[in-house]
């Protein structure tokens, strides 16, 4: 899920040296309308992008799902962009943090929000509320797990599910990272794995090693346009961390919150709405995560984005927006879900220049960057040989 980072070098510099505006192609000067809904004695604060005037079509409504758990929508801000190609688009912050009413000990004061299931009661509450009776439902990351828990309840009108960084089996995505063949961590030299599951085990989060090895990690997994864009850093700043560590633990290399059991695959095969499945070439969420899913989904298709990580609307927003346009697209017209797609190219080795311009010698964070971009060129390149079909769409 999102990794929950403690430390940026621009945090003593300032403002972070890209916009996410800069890094979006094709914005347009569209309308927003803001809102506010009151849930439990809270209020949950939502924004609704709709389609410039000069737009002559206006399609199918979207619903979006921030990650975390207890981000804020800002760091998807790119995708927003679809309201200029005619869809009306609607993003939130979950109850609990960002711009919603911000709970300090939700534990004490509002218990439900360490509940999974309150945020899947909650996004039908806020359908209802702005009226849409039909929509597409987007999720990113732990938005992912959200949009599948809702739509295992069958709700009406609606019409997909788009999912980044997707999983559905919390054990299975922190395995996959650990495993040796075609995991993040795993492949990383013996030495930096043990250091990292010691850190982990004496939960010594806030120590200077742990907080380089995260900011390292987080820079080539997570999102990889670094340092990072203004939404990005907007949706760390506003973070809830009490809802994030109750529900998914105070690491991205575990999972001891009450998210730590959930598995949701063997009830995929119950969605008959079409799904799209989306993730990085250096996603955090590995291919056996995501294969998982794509096994047990009745009409789905899933791109690999080759130079992203787990946040692609931030690496690569233009293909990431070009291919949920054609998926609505699709869907809408009623067409065949799983036709092969021009934008999946294979992806680029990496370069050593490029290796030695993006790590710093001599720093504990510029060793450990060539070693992720090491593992980068040679790993992922090597499992790219035997296992092709992954860089293409894959269809059912």
């Amino acid at each position: 899920m999102i990794r929950m980072l403690l430390w940026f070098p621009w945090a003593a510099t300032g403002a972070p040296l890209w916009t996410c505006d800069e890094l979006t192609p094709g914005l347009c000067d569209m309308g927003v309308e803001e809102g506010r809904m009151p849930t439990r004695g809270l209020e949950l604060a939502y924004w609704i992008f709709s389609p410039p005037s000069d737009v002559k079509e206006i399609k199918t409504k979207i619903v979006m799902l921030h990650g975390g758990p207890g981000w804020t929508h800002d760091y998807i801000y790119p995708l927003r962009q679809l309201a200029c190609r005619g869809h009306p688009v609607l993003m939130y912050d979950q109850t609990g943090s960002g711009a919603s009413s911000f709970v300090r000990d939700p534990a004490r004061d509002a218990p439900w929000l360490l509940s999974p299931d309150y945020y899947a009661d909650e996004l039908g509450e806020l359908v209802r509320h702005v009226g849409w009776e039909q929509y597409h439902l987007f999720g990113s990351s732990w938005g992912t797990m959200l949009a599948q828990i809702y739509a295992l309840r069958q709700p009406p009108g609606l019409l997909s599910l788009m999912l980044s960084g997707p999983f559905s089996d919390s054990k299975l995505y922190i395995e996959a990272q650990w495993d040796e063949q075609t995991g993040n961590l795993g492949s990383m030299p013996v030495f930096v794995q043990g250091r990292i599951r010691e850190l982990d085990r004496t939960r010594n989060y806030d120590s200077e090693e742990y907080k380089r090895l995260d900011d390292v990690l987080t820079g080539h997994f997570t999102v990889r346009t670094y340092p990072a864009p203004d939404c990005f850093q907007k949706a760390e700043d506003t973070q809830n961390r009490a809802i994030y560590v109750g529900m998914q633990g105070a690491s991205e290399f575990t999972m001891r919150g009450v998210l730590a059991t959930y598995n949701l695959t063997g009830r995929l095969p119950e969605l008959e709405v079409p799904v799209l499945l989306t993730s990085g070439r250096f996603d955090t969420m590995r291919p056996p995560c995501v294969r998982a899913m794509y096994d047990n989904l009745k009409q789905v298709e899933w791109h690999i984005l080759p130079r992203s990580g787990h946040c692609s609307m931030l690496d690569e927003p233009g293909p990431m927006l070009d291919i949920m346009a054609e998926f609505l697209r699709r869907v809408d017209l009623g067409a065949a879900i799983g036709a092969p797609a021009p934008w999946s190219p294979a992806p680029e080795p990496v370069h050593e220049a490029e290796v030695a311009e993006l790590a710093s010698p001599g720093s504990i964070a510029g060793a450990v960057v060539l070693v992720l971009l090491g593992f980068a060129a040679g790993r992922i390149s090597s499992r790219s040989s035997a296992r092709p079909e992954l860089e293409q769409p894959l269809v059912h």
